[in-house]
């Protein structure tokens, strides 16, 4: 067998060289690595900043759906649609809160308006007396508390 060589006189390319020296071959590869973890790591992160800033809403009664939560990776994903039920659950349950306030104040007005005829009734046909005086207060305080649910019904339901 016959072994040929070749003299070379020039230095060895530069990645020949890095791995000739394990320290520089180490910051070469931590300083190429480095920004593209970095991004990595912003954009892993971004999907769960979106849902700490929709909880955040939610707490301060801003129920809102944020489409931005289905986005991501597919955990994410998921969580985000979860949240966004959550958020179309409690609407729903507030709407249907105070359609059943208003309901009932529209509901208690009528006999309590029939009560306060047949008391009026009685104090013109039979006099003042103190027990109509006393049923005519107590309508009166079921009036203010049918218009304060009224008022209550009709609130907005964010804060």
């Amino acid at each position: 067998m016959m072994y040929i060589g070749v003299k070379w006189d020039q230095p060895p390319p530069f990645l020949l060289r890095l791995f000739d020296r394990p320290l520089q071959l180490l910051l070469a590869v931590m300083l190429a690595s480095t920004p593209l973890l970095l991004w990595l790591a912003w954009a892993l992160s971004q999907p769960a900043r979106r849902l700490e800033r929709a909880a955040k809403r939610v707490a301060k009664g801003q129920f809102e759906v944020d489409p931005q939560l289905e986005k991501g990776t597919s955990e994410f994903r998921q969580a985000g649609e979860s949240f966004n039920q959550m958020v179309e659950a409690v609407n729903q349950m507030i709407s249907g809160q105070q359609r059943l306030l208003s309901d009932i104040s529209h509901e208690l007005r009528s006999p309590l308006t029939r009560l306060r005829m047949a008391n009026a009734l009685a104090i013109r046909k039979q006099g003042e007396s103190q027990e109509l005086e006393r049923i005519d207060t107590e309508a009166q305080r079921l009036e203010q508390m049918i218009s304060e649910l009224l008022t209550l019904s009709r609130m907005p339901s964010s804060a």
